[in-house]
Parts: structure tokens; sequence; C-alpha cells
């Protein structure tokens, strides 16, 4: 017989197709901060990992013939580590939107093939983003038979949504700033009243780890925290308000990445007639925020533009733009 300790429902799919492994987002945010996140939520194990040369294992794919479906673990770096004589460690992250049935005997499957694919020690690693893991913690697969184990596996688990955002308010830790917009802000997950989103999103995008970052990176920070505490669309324009008359390109980057956002969910809520007016309107506003009074000329031509592919380049050529001459948009 086998058991897990993951409190899976009997009902639970094999798959999820809106689960964050399918999700490139969180992939490529944990590609681009592994060291900050090992760092800032298992830090005695960063401690003792190099993470000058990693080496991310594409496509760590497992068939299972004939006719079985192929298994693909999530990410898998390759990571050396510090002490004594260097060995290589694989460290494998398995991002979680719902509690699957029989995950517990997917991750021993994946650390059992990884580690004798690569002849490597592998550290695994369940990130549940939906509440019930009950936070920092280990989970267990174990095999029965006869009244008698045969196996125990213990895993690492992390689920964000239980870990308290106060505990990790003072952190500097870039990857802990962004998975904060996804942990809860009470005790209790009862408690009534959320305090101002715009504020808790304000206070994320500008915190001082946030204004260090340099702008690919907190390209993804703005991402994150966009989709773990989106923002309504009278909330976007509070975020605008609050933000005007700051300045800096800090400032721009949040305001045209929520533009744009703002933009995408209209057209996906179904106002697919008014596509390209709404592109034209997005450019226009975005244009006054970085040059100020835009010209009639230049207004002129934007207005008459009416490729959506055209119109989608220039909205995203915005916010690098130094001049309206970048756009092609030189005032006549």
């Amino acid at each position: 017989m086998v058991f897990s300790t993951v409190p899976t429902p009997s009902d639970a799919p094999e798959t999820d197709p809106e689960d964050p492994a399918h999700d490139p987002l969180i992939k490529q945010f944990l590609q681009t901060f592994l060291p900050e996140f090992m760092e800032g939520f298992y830090p005695d194990v960063a401690a003792r990992l190099d993470f000058s040369a990693v080496q991310w294992l594409d496509k760590e794919s497992f068939p299972d013939p004939p006719g079985g479906e192929v298994r693909i673990a999530d990410l898998v770096a390759q990571v050396r580590t510090k002490d004594g004589e260097p060995e290589i460690v694989l460290l494998h992250i398995e991002p979680q939107r719902t509690r699957r049935k029989n995950f517990a005997e997917r991750m021993f499957e994946y650390w059992f093939l990884l580690r004798r694919r690569h002849k490597a020690a592998v550290f695994p690693v369940a990130l549940y983003l939906t509440p019930g893991a009950g936070g920092i913690v280990t989970e267990k697969y174990e095999v029965e038979l006869f009244g008698k184990t045969q196996l125990t596996f213990e895993y690492h688990a992390l689920g964000i949504p239980d870990l308290l955002e106060a505990d990790y308010a003072g952190s500097d830790n870039p990857a802990v700033l962004a998975f904060r917009a996804l942990m809860r802000e009470h005790k209790r997950y009862s408690r009534a009243k959320p305090r101002d989103r715009v504020a808790r999103v304000l206070g994320l995008l500008t915190a001082p780890a946030a204004l260090r970052m340099d702008e690919n990176r907190r390209t993804y920070l703005i991402a994150l925290v966009e989709k773990y505490l989106p923002l309504t669309e009278p909330e976007r324009g509070e975020l605008e308000r609050r933000l005007e008359g700051t300045g800096g390109k800090i400032v721009e980057q949040i305001m045209t990445y929520y533009e744009r956002r703002g933009y995408d969910k209209g057209v996906t809520q179904g106002e697919a007639r008014g596509e390209v007016k709404g592109i034209r309107r997005s450019i226009l506003k975005l244009l006054e925020k970085r040059f100020g009074v835009v010209p009639s000329s230049v207004r002129d031509r934007v207005e008459a533009m009416s490729n959506l592919e055209e119109l989608d380049a220039m909205l995203d050529q915005v916010s690098s733009a130094a001049t309206l001459n970048d756009l092609g948009l030189a005032p006549a």
C-alpha cells in the first residue's frame, strides 16, 4: 500500500492545465532569482552552495513507455557546493497551484530519476502557491507492505500563502519581496478587511531592494506582484495618481507595465472591437507621461495608425525611447 502525507482530495486531477508549472513567468522568475530565493527561504542550504556558475538543465523529461505519460521536472538547476571537495547538487523546484493527486509520489519519482540520471545529490522543493501546506515544512512519501514500512522519502515544501508577510517585512531580499505579494497579511485568514491594496503594491514596488534592481530584474518583480496582487481598474487609476509627480525611470517602468496590463485585460474581457482605439489611447497617454505635451502632428499620426502589430510594437517601445524620433514620430 502507498501512503502520502500530502492531503490531496480523492478526486484531484492528475494534471492541472492552469498550474504554474505551465506558467513561464514563475519559471523565469526563479531562474533569475535562484540565489535570492534559496537565501530567503533556505538560508542554511544557500550558504553551502556556489551560485557563481549555475547550470539549468533543460527539459528534464522522463518517459514511461510503453504508452505511458512523459513526466517533466519543472526547474532543475545544477549547482556546486562550497564545503570541502566541491560536488554537484541538483536543485529541483516544482511550483504547484493545486494539491494534485499522487503528488508526493511524483516528487519521489523525480528525485530518484534525477539522481539516477545525473549521479548527483538532489535537493527537492515543492513550491505551493495556494494555502494549505503550512509554510516552510517537509512532506513525506511512504510505501508500506504488510504493515511494514519499505520506503520513507522526505522533501521540502514551501507554502508561500501560509507565510505571514509581517515576518518578512524587514527582508531586503528581492525574491522574498516579490513573494510577499502572495503571503497573508494577518495571523488568521478570516480577518475581515485587507489594508489598502494600492499602498501594499506601492510598498513592494518602491522598496529599497526594488529600487536597486536593474530594469530587467525589476520587470519580473513588477510582473509577479501584479500577478499575485492584481489591481482593479479603479485601483490602477489610484496607483497612477499616487505615482504622479514622483518621476524617474522606475516610476515610468511601473506605469508602463500597468498601463499595458490594463489594456490586455480589457481586451480579454471582450473589448476586441475597441482594440486599435485602446492601443492608440495607451500610446498617447504614455507619450504624455514621458515627453510632456504631445504635438498635434504626432497625435494625428498615432490616431491614423490602424495596423495592430505596428501599434503593439510601438506600445512596447515607448518606455525605452529617448526621443519621439526613436519611435519614428518626429514632429512635423
